[in-house]
């Protein structure tokens, strides 16, 4: 048994139903957390890509066990590098969650990864070096059948302070959980673990400080941004009338609107000719005002008939050069 196991309550465990839809929720999370993932094995290995501040290109493998969410997924990084959350090995054992995991607790995948990369870009990792990637770097790219049924199994980081005692002194502490916990909390491992992150509680809590900082100017932004779109709409809508009456204006001068009005034209002479031969004849009119008025009136006739037939003999003549 593990130095710091504890004896597990007897239970049924959860249903077969319900543990796949926490593990298809956890997967889903991958992708709602806007992570550049890529389906390795279908539900059971994926890959995550990330760039460091030092552009240091990682690949987070991430290998579902069979009893997962109950169980904590296993998450190796590629190349090799050396980093206070990663074992040599190159699982990351240093997130809080992943080292105390517990799938009751809230704990969602694509968060933890997300937090995993943060912290990967705030203290960025180094590579390894060339000899320790020789021995350690994998031949292929096959994920072993022992990594996908039991990733939590992966090796861990060594406990010198745990080496250096005796079956006695671990007797002693397994039986006094006060001490026990005492000698967990003074172990080199977890203090890194534990400034790893107040580090990181450190970080999140200066970049939103700055995020915060720059909430007037965002805001300044916004309003500007508000007053230009209705300026833009109403030039828009000032636009749209002038280009209307230009339209209209432009149609007064269009050969079939010209046209129209001289066929209209002429009617209207032609009609008003009839109109004088009639009152002539009813005696509405003497000999000299008719001769006069009728005349006008038919030479403007003619004069109109005339142009309506040259345009009809030649189309092109009020067209635009």
């Amino acid at each position: 048994m593990s130095l710091f196991s504890r004896p597990k309550k007897q239970s049924d465990g959860p249903s077969a139903g319900s543990l796949q839809d926490g593990r298809r929720k956890q997967i889903t999370s991958l992708h709602t957390h806007q992570l550049a993932v890529r389906e390795l094995q279908p539900d059971t290995v994926y890959e995550v890509t990330t760039t460091t501040p030092s552009s240091l290109t990682l690949q987070l493998t991430i290998t579902l066990p069979p009893t997962f969410p109950e169980t904590p997924p296993g998450i190796q990084v590629k190349p090799p590098v050396q980093h206070a959350w990663v074992d040599k090995a190159g699982y990351v054992i240093g997130h809080e969650r992943l080292a105390r995991w517990d799938a009751g607790q809230g704990i969602v995948l694509g968060r933890l990864l997300r937090e995993i990369i943060q912290e990967f870009a705030i203290r960025p990792p180094s590579r390894a070096e060339q000899s320790y990637q020789h021995h350690h770097s994998p031949t292929t790219t096959s994920v072993p059948g022992s990594a996908l049924m039991h990733p939590q199994h992966a090796p861990i980081a060594e406990f010198p302070e745990v080496d250096r005692l005796s079956l006695e002194e671990l007797d002693d502490l397994l039986k006094n959980e006060e001490a026990l916990g005492l000698f967990f909390e003074q172990m080199e491992h977890v203090k890194n673990m534990r400034q790893v992150h107040a580090d990181l509680a450190v970080g999140n809590e200066a970049l939103a400080r700055r995020n915060l900082e720059k909430e007037n100017e965002i805001n300044a932004l916004k309003s500007s941004l508000t007053e230009q779109i209705k300026l833009m709409r109403s030039q828009k809508n000032l636009f749209d009338e002038n280009s209307k009456i230009r339209e209209d204006e432009l149609m007064r001068f269009g050969s079939d609107y010209i046209t129209s009005k001289l066929r209209a034209a002429l009617s209207q002479s032609d009609e008003l000719s009839d109109s004088i031969a009639t009152s002539f004849v009813e005696g509405k009119l003497g000999a000299d005002d008719f001769l006069k008025q009728f005349r006008d009136v038919r030479k403007v006739y003619h004069l109109r008939a005339a142009k309506l037939e040259r345009i009809s003999r030649e189309p092109g003549l009020l067209s635009a050069p």
